[in-house]
């Protein structure tokens, strides 16, 4: 027929733009199972697409067929993590965040996130446990702040470590403007005592 995964590629990109998702998935998850490993990873960019359009529910049925064409691919299953913790899947979520980090350990990123989502639904234990854990690893800016949050957002607070954590991001980041916002919080909460 002469069509190539080149000609898929863009044709699928064209429906995209037009709206035509449904269609454009199907070209590209057809090719998907041919081993056109591009071809997923744009099937996987459109289901990203909708997830952050809202739309989860078609955002997970596409990462469900990506992941039955590929059941390693890292970002479909990264964000299927998160667009079932944004949906309210709350027990799916959490199984995918626990299988995750299992899967890639020393990614700070993926502890991070799963992080989010424990305290997301109210586990701070799990949530503190796993951005310690995340903070152990290059990269840890993110779950530094994040553990620094929660610190101050905890029943009692403790302002003095958050303010430690806040401190060793900004030195790395001088400019990043949420540490700037919590570490004058966390001052504040040091200098009156930590009330």
């Amino acid at each position: 027929s002469g069509r190539t995964p080149a000609i898929d590629r863009a044709e699928a990109s064209y429906l995209r733009v037009l709206g035509r998702i449904p269609e454009a998935l199907e070209l590209l998850f057809a090719r998907a199972r041919e081993r056109h490993w591009d071809c997923l990873d744009d099937a996987v960019s459109i289901a990203d697409s909708l997830a952050i359009a809202g739309d989860h529910s078609a955002a997970l049925a596409a990462y469900e067929t990506a992941l039955a064409i590929e059941p390693r691919h890292e970002l479909a299953l990264w964000h299927r993590a998160l667009s079932r913790w944004h949906g309210g899947h709350d027990a799916a979520a959490a199984a995918d965040w626990a299988d995750l980090i299992e899967r890639y350990p020393g990614r700070s990123d993926i502890t991070n996130d799963g992080a989010l989502a424990a305290w997301g639904v109210g586990d701070l234990p799990l949530a503190r446990a796993r951005l310690e854990q995340a903070m152990s690893w290059p990269g840890s800016e993110d779950a530094q702040e994040n553990l620094a949050v929660l610190l101050l957002e905890s029943t009692p607070p403790d302002p003095q470590r958050a303010l430690e954590l806040l401190e060793g991001v900004l030195q790395v980041d001088p400019q990043r403007d949420r540490s700037l916002l919590y570490r004058y919080r966390a001052r504040r909460l040091v200098a009156v005592g930590g009330r």
